[in-house]
């Protein structure tokens, strides 16, 4: 009975909240002390409900230049990613943010690629691809972010913000696009994006320092980072205790590319390290472990009296001919 009571004049507020509007708010806030508890209670129901789960879907490197372009000339525009949503719906069909790591520059540069050169660039139309699929938010740092030069960098940020996909992460050193902090379920996010390649070197000490600061900032903080050797399906010693550096630091997951392999993926501390997730769509042929990628699937949920937990699934997926499809 006192459970029928308490729904009913729970409905019953919710009904004068609508119908009386600021009035009634600050007509509540003088209720005596015997109808406080049920408005605190009614309050404390209603925040717990923003308190949802976040999910995060990450993929790798992520290539729609060199022959990739040839393909979706040849074949139209979703060639790449016409078999995705399969592998979307078996992961998360409606993440909160669906990510990769963006592996070149999106600019209106002349600059063609004959098919096997190592400098990149896509055209602007790929971002219409991009947001059909229901990519929201892209990961900069990497070797070939600057391969079209400061221009190239200047076009991907402004033509991917006037589109409504978010970025993060600078190439050549830590700065203000390093980082994106953003709010969502009552729950702060911090996306991190760290290049250390054989141009950018990454100074793994002021990296640390910001993973720290932006604890005081984020509930969660989400490292994205370029690093590694290329088709090494291990990481190095090194790799292994800058990772737990990281972790030490405040970095709640870590999520690495640029070996173009999977590599392993271990908990430290409570926490997730995946040290390369492979490619997610690519022009590589030769063996086949550059055909496979893994993509990972983040639920993130702080609760109200602070406690956080992440959990995590991990998908195989097998690049054939540059197209992403469910294994």
């Amino acid at each position: 009975m006192q459970k029928l009571l308490h729904i009913g004049l729970s409905a019953f507020f919710l009904l004068a909240i609508t119908l009386a509007g600021d009035g009634f708010i600050q007509a509540w806030a003088k209720l005596p002390a015997a109808a406080l508890e049920l408005r605190d209670q009614f309050t404390a129901d209603s925040k717990i409900r923003d308190y949802q789960p976040i999910e995060i879907v990450a993929f790798g490197d992520l290539m729609l230049g060199r022959y990739v372009w040839t393909l979706m000339q040849q074949n139209g525009h979703d060639y790449p990613l016409e078999f995705f949503p399969e592998l979307l719906e078996e992961m998360n069909p409606n993440p909160d943010f669906l990510m990769a790591n963006l592996e070149g520059p999106i600019s209106e540069a002349n600059y063609i690629n004959p098919g096997t050169a190592m400098v990149f660039n896509f055209r602007p139309e790929v971002i219409e691809t991009l947001q059909k699929y229901g990519f929201n938010l892209l990961g900069l740092a990497n070797n070939h972010a600057y391969d079209m030069g400061q221009y190239g960098v200047d076009q991907t940020r402004t033509r991917l913000a006037e589109d409504g996909i978010h970025y993060f992460g600078d190439a050549q050193q830590i700065r203000t696009e390093t980082t994106w902090v953003t709010t969502i379920h009552d729950t702060s996010l911090a996306f991190v994006g760290f290049n250390d390649t054989v141009q950018d070197y990454l100074d793994y000490s002021a990296a640390n320092n910001l993973i720290t600061e932006l604890e005081s900032e984020a509930d969660f903080t989400i490292v994205s980072i370029h690093w590694g050797s290329e088709y090494r399906e291990t990481p190095t010693e090194d790799q292994i205790q800058q990772a737990h550096d990281f972790i030490d630091a405040g970095a709640d997951v870590i999520l690495g590319h640029h070996p173009h392999v999977i590599e392993d993926y271990e908990w430290y501390d409570g926490k997730p390290i995946y040290y390369s997730l492979g490619n997610f769509v690519f022009d590589q042929y030769f063996q086949a472990n550059v055909q496979e990628g893994l993509g990972v699937t983040l639920t993130l949920q702080k609760f109200p009296d602070g406690t956080k937990t992440i959990q995590t699934k991990e998908t195989v997926f097998d690049i054939i001919s540059s197209q992403v499809k469910l294994r």
